[in-house]
């Protein structure tokens, strides 16, 4: 009766991963529908060859990385459902990956909060150089400069007001009773927040929190 190692399966089937890879990129001129039957063997035998707490860990991992791609979305195309619906199925990830214990579910909460951040910085400063940021800053395309502020806009550069509405990053704003259509370059802004005017353009006035 032959004894078997611990572990032995595993070096073995990472072997045969490595002996099917080598054929696959070996042999060039295979037509593609045998590169797709070698890539199927690929994978599944990668799952073979992983362990249960790592295969138990796909899902996990699968909804925070589809969460977290959601909420990035939603900072650039704002509609609250898809912010709402990142957050959930990101939370739905970080409380499977509990059951892989304690640590395993740290690393995810950690995980979640550094690329959230990455996300929201990412946000601020990619925003106004895209096509849309700029439309919607009223800033020239082509020469990168602040379209000429309309006469009666430029007066409230430099005022402080609140959000009459919430700014998601666009909006409204009053200033001395008047409502105002803003853009606020600190991304989301809720409604009664102090905002200061920090240039004015044709249509609407650019907007940051009041420090």
């Amino acid at each position: 009766m032959v004894e078997r190692r611990a572990g032995g399966a595993r070096p073995a089937s990472v072997l045969r991963i490595l002996q099917v890879f080598y054929l696959i990129v070996r042999r060039p001129g295979q037509k593609r529908l045998e590169r797709g039957k070698g890539a199927a063997i690929v994978v599944r035998m990668m799952l073979f060859a992983a362990s249960p707490e790592e295969v138990s860990l796909i899902l996990p991992i699968g909804l925070l990385a589809a969460g977290l791609v959601l909420i990035g979305v939603e900072f650039f195309l704002p509609t609250v459902v898809l912010g709402f619906l990142g957050a959930v199925v990101s939370f739905a990830g970080i409380y499977l990956s509990a059951e892989a214990g304690g640590l395993t579910c740290a690393v995810f909460c950690v995980v979640f909060l550094v690329v959230l951040t990455l996300e929201f910085f990412a946000f601020r400063r990619l925003l106004p150089q895209t096509a849309i940021g700029r439309s919607m800053i009223n800033v020239s395309s082509n020469e990168g400069a602040a379209v000429p502020a309309a006469a009666g806009y430029a007066v409230y550069v430099g005022k402080t007001g609140k959000a009459a509405t919430v700014l998601a990053p666009s909006g409204t704003i009053e200033i001395d009773g008047t409502l105002i259509e803003a853009f606020s370059l600190d991304g989301f802004v809720e409604r009664n927040a102090a905002v200061v005017v920090t240039e004015a353009g044709s249509g609407r006035v650019t907007v940051r929190r009041s420090r």
